[in-house]
């Protein structure tokens, strides 16, 4: 099983990916903004991170930079985005893959499973380190 953190303010598709990703047996977190996956990232780092692009106040190409070039932070990104404009940006800072929204559930399956297979298993978040978004919560 596999820690994984979905930043998007769609809060339907959030529903929807963290119940698919949660069938498949991986542990599913959800926060809404730049601002909030920051926070999180502070007590706990997933095996994966999901990010939509267009949200509001910090977008997920600025929360991209952040993790990579402010923080250092190695763990793979998958851009999960309706604006296929911004992919070529994403993949500049570093983004592991980019996929749009319209491609098909098996291809976001197949994405992830690549993209988790790629690195070696970081293992859950200790017990404790992320006690306002526990694993199948939302924040």
């Amino acid at each position: 099983m596999a820690s994984i953190l979905i930043v998007d303010d769609d809060a339907e598709l959030c529903n929807l990916l963290r119940l698919y990703l949660g069938r498949l047996g991986h542990c599913v977190s959800v926060v809404h903004g730049g601002q909030e996956a920051l926070a999180f990232l502070e007590g706990c780092t997933p095996d994966l991170v999901v990010a939509d692009v267009m949200m509001p106040g910090m977008d997920g190409l600025e929360l991209l930079r952040r993790l990579r070039m402010e923080r250092g932070l190695t763990v793979p990104v998958l851009v999960y985005t309706g604006c296929q404009e911004y992919l070529e940006e994403a993949r500049r800072l570093g983004a592991d893959a980019c996929l749009a929204k319209g491609d098909s559930l098996q291809a976001f399956r197949d994405v992830v499973t690549g993209l988790l297979k790629s690195k070696e298993a970081r293992g859950l978040c200790p017990e404790g380190t992320h006690a306002q978004a526990s694993c199948g919560e939302e924040r």
